[in-house]
C-alpha cells in the first residue's frame, strides 16, 4: 500500500471546486455489472503533483462555479461568527488568486436580483445570471465580480443549474461545476429539480460537485442533500467550516480525470470506477487498478484491501508526486 497522506476534502459545490494535472478521460463501453443486495460507493479522487509541491497543470480545465447569494447567506456561520455569504466570497478570492495559469474560470450567481419574499417568488425563480463566462475573465475581473456579490433572493438551484449546460455550449476538454450552497431548492414549481439538473449535466459531460456550508443542517436540508446524493452522478459534500470550503475550491481544478478497475473479493467480479462519479458496489474487500496516467505514470497503479460498507462512501484520495503514489482512504 502507497504511503498514507493526511485527510483532505474533495470537491462538491459545489465548487465545489486548483492547480492540477490532467489527461484524456476514456468512458467504459461495457456496462456495468448490476448490483443487488447491501452496497456501499467507491469515489476516486487523482491528482499529481511536482517535487516542491507545484500541481501538475490540467490540460483544458474548465471550472464553472454556481453561486448562492440567497437571502439565507446572510445568516452567520457559527464556527466563525461572520456571515455565510463573507466566508464563501473570502474562500473564492483565496481560489482565484492562487489559480494556476491556463485554467478556465466561469462564475454564476443566483439570489441577487429580488427579495425572498412571497409577491417576487415567480420573479426570483428565475433570478440567475452568468457574471463571468467559462471562457475565462483575467483573474482581477473574476475578483471584482465575486466582490460586487451581494445576497437577498430566492434559491432557484435546479434553474441555475441547468442553466450551466448553455454556458459550456462549445466548450471542448474536461468541464466541472462547483455549487456553492447553504440551503435547498425553493423553487420546484418553477423547473426547480436539481436531481434532474445534475442528470442533464452529466450527460453534457460536465462533472457535478455540490458544496453544502452547513452547521447541523435542518432535517429538511439533509433529506434534499440525501435526494441529491442518490442520484449517482454528483458529489455532495456537507462542509462544517470555510476552511474545508477553500479547500474543495482549491481542489476542483486539480483532480485528473480518469477510469479505473474495482475487483470484489474473492468473487473476482469486475466494477468500473471513474473520478467523475461515485460508483455503486455491492459490500465488500476490493482491489483496484489505475491505468497509466499520461504524463504523471507509466505503469498501472494497485491498490488492495480497500473496503466497502453497506450505506457508505469508501474514498480514495491518490495523489502522485513524480510518479509515487501516496493514498488516504476515507468512509463516511
Amino acid at each position: 500500500m502507497a504511503n498514507r497522506l493526511a485527510p483532505f476534502v474533495v470537491i462538491l459545490v459545489i465548487l465545489a471546486g486548483a492547480a492540477g494535472a490532467y489527461f484524456f478521460f476514456f468512458r467504459s463501453k461495457a456496462p456495468a455489472p448490476r448490483v443487488t443486495g447491501p452496497a456501499g460507493s467507491l469515489v476516486l479522487h487523482v491528482a499529481a503533483r511536482r517535487v516542491g509541491g507545484r500541481a501538475v497543470q490540467p490540460e483544458g480545465m474548465t471550472v464553472e462555479v454556481l453561486f448562492d447569494a440567497s437571502g439565507s447567506m446572510l445568516r452567520t456561520h457559527p464556527a466563525t461568527g461572520r456571515r455565510k455569504i463573507d466566508e464563501a466570497k473570502e474562500a473564492l478570492r483565496r481560489f482565484v488568486e492562487r489559480a494556476p495559469e491556463g485554467l478556465k474560470l466561469g462564475l454564476r450567481v443566483f439570489g441577487t436580483s429580488t427579495p425572498n419574499t412571497d409577491p417576487y417568488k415567480a420573479e426570483g425563480c428565475l433570478d440567475t445570471k452568468q457574471l463571468i463566462p467559462v471562457d475565462g475573465g483575467s483573474p482581477r475581473e473574476v475578483l471584482r465580480a465575486v466582490r460586487g456579490i451581494e445576497a437577498r433572493g430566492w434559491t432557484p438551484l435546479g434553474y441555475s443549474m441547468r442553466q450551466v449546460i448553455e454556458d459550456f455550449r462549445g466548450v471542448s476538454g474536461p468541464k466541472r461545476l462547483v455549487v456553492i450552497t447553504d440551503g435547498r431548492e425553493r423553487c420546484e414549481s418553477f423547473d426547480g429539480n436539481p436531481a434532474g439538473a445534475v442528470r442533464a449535466l452529466t450527460e453534457a459531460g460536465i462533472e457535478v460537485k455540490v458544496a453544502f456550508i452547513g452547521h447541523d443542517t435542518p432535517p429538511a436540508i439533509r433529506q434534499a442533500l440525501t435526494e441529491l446524493a442518490a442520484v449517482g452522478s454528483v458529489d455532495v459534500l456537507t462542509l462544517s467550516s470555510p476552511g474545508e470550503l477553500r479547500e474543495v475550491l482549491a481542489r476542483a481544478a486539480e483532480a485528473l480525470v480518469t477510469n479505473a478497475t474495482a475487483t470484489h473479493q474473492p468473487s473476482q467480479t469486475t466494477y468500473p470506477v471513474s473520478t467523475t462519479s461515485p460508483a455503486r458496489v455491492p459490500v465488500g474487500t476490493y482491489s483496484l487498478e489505475i491505468p497509466p496516467i499520461p504524463g504523471v505514470t507509466t505503469t498501472p497503479t494497485r491498490l488492495s484491501d480497500l473496503p466497502v460498507r453497506a450505506g457508505k462512501t469508501t474514498r480514495l484520495d491518490v495523489l502522485f508526486v513524480e510518479g509515487e503514489a501516496q493514498v488516504e482512504i476515507t468512509t463516511r
